[in-house]
């Protein structure tokens, strides 16, 4: 699954180092460092936040929190989804060796910028759709990454969209 990828790649431990875990920004009197944003099926950290388990009388900060985190993510996903509906190539396994598969989506990014930027637009529109399996939830927790996560929930209580 995508937590799975996710640990193995070079991105988990890139956002480890301290030019990531320098960008610390200070938010309802907690240091909140950047992060990525992950479904259930994602490990908490202090560098990657995920929704609140969902239950009967949540409190409204986490049900705020778990709608801006999924508001946020369709858009990141709907991005990828414009990309891989301009270059198909990318709705497949890429049979070639990895550094060429690097070079290939790194290309695709590029290119697909640049469309953006001259306004040639993606003419498909692309289905954000939920997944067909229940994503295992990792509990994982320690007190500084819920303290993050809380900072971030009581700021987005405080701070509602209009």
């Amino acid at each position: 699954n995508d937590a799975y990828v996710y640990n193995q790649s070079t991105l988990a431990a890139y956002i480890q180092q301290p030019l990531f875990t320098r960008s610390i920004k200070t938010i309802e009197k907690t240091n909140v460092p950047a992060h990525l944003l992950g479904d259930s099926a994602f490990p908490l950290s202090a560098n990657l936040m995920k929704p609140y388990t969902i239950h009967p009388n949540m409190p409204q900060y986490q049900t705020r929190f778990n709608y801006r985190l999924s508001r946020t993510r369709n858009v990141v996903e709907r991005a990828f989804g414009q990309l891989k509906n301009r270059f198909w190539l990318l709705h497949r396994k890429i049979e070639c060796d990895i550094d060429n598969v690097a070079n290939i989506i790194k290309t695709a990014v590029i290119l697909h910028n640049f469309c953006a930027d001259i306004r040639d637009n993606v003419e498909v529109e692309w289905d954000v759709s939920q997944p067909l399996y229940k994503k295992p939830n990792c509990t994982t927790i320690t007190n500084n990454v819920t303290q993050i996560r809380q900072a971030l929930a009581t700021h987005f209580q405080n701070n509602p969209l209009h």
